[in-house]
């Protein structure tokens, strides 16, 4: 509450932060539930041959990377 008031800056900075980072928690149970879904649905004598799956891993990867190191 001081912080509201003494640094009106600051606060809007944190409100910004935790919006972002719950931004980013529903983004990465979105590509958890996705990839979960697909590789529940994938074919297990052919899942090294799906590259579409093979792509959404490398994808769900690269974002969870990118979302960490922020």
């Amino acid at each position: 509450m001081v912080v509201k008031v003494e640094k009106p800056d600051l606060e809007q900075t944190k409100e910004e932060l935790v919006s972002k980072q719950n931004q980013f928690m529903i983004t990465l149970d979105g590509l958890e539930s996705s990839l979960l879904k697909s590789l529940s649905e994938a074919d297990p004598s052919t899942i090294l041959q799906n590259f579409a799956l093979i792509e959404q891993l490398e994808q769900t990867k690269r974002t969870a990377t990118e979302i960490s190191e922020q």
